[in-house]
């Protein structure tokens, strides 16, 4: 009876400390990953769209193969 008051008392303060460890990262902000970001791929204007035609944007869509139904464990 003891021992299991002392593991959960033990556990409380675990999370306890792991929350306040988050809090202090969370306090801390994205700086870095802003700072030293991956560069991004450059926009599609306006100009360079109006060249594709629709059969072109919609070829990944006939590609594949067909959905099979799949039973859910659920």
């Amino acid at each position: 009876m003891v021992l299991s008051a002392i593991v959960a008392f033990i556990l409380l303060f675990a999370t306890f400390a792991v929350g306040l460890r988050c809090f202090a990262d969370f306090d801390r902000g994205l700086q870095a990953s802003k700072t030293n970001a991956l560069p991004t791929r450059p926009k599609l204007n306006q100009k360079e769209s109006a060249n594709i035609n629709m059969s072109q944007q919609q070829s990944s869509y006939l590609g594949g193969a067909p959905v099979v139904n799949r039973i859910s464990i659920e």
